[in-house]
């Protein structure tokens, strides 16, 4: 189980910081068990990059086709 605090403690060293602009495009599955999930990972992004940044994340889902 990966905690809130691994998850802030990786970030920061990967330099996610107040203030920055991200693009974040990644699958939840790939934190692994991420404790609280997605909203752990969003929650902890918006702490980091404060309202002074910004965070744009994409979201995708299959389309239904008509065959």
């Amino acid at each position: 189980m990966v905690t809130k605090q691994e998850l802030k403690q990786a970030l920061l060293d990967l330099g996610v910081s107040k203030g920055m602009t991200l693009e974040v495009h990644s699958s939840l599955s790939s934190f692994g068990n991420l404790e609280g999930g997605a909203m752990t990972l969003i929650d902890t992004l918006k702490e980091l990059v404060t309202e002074e940044g910004s965070i744009f994340m994409p979201a995708q889902w299959p389309m239904k086709r008509n065959v």
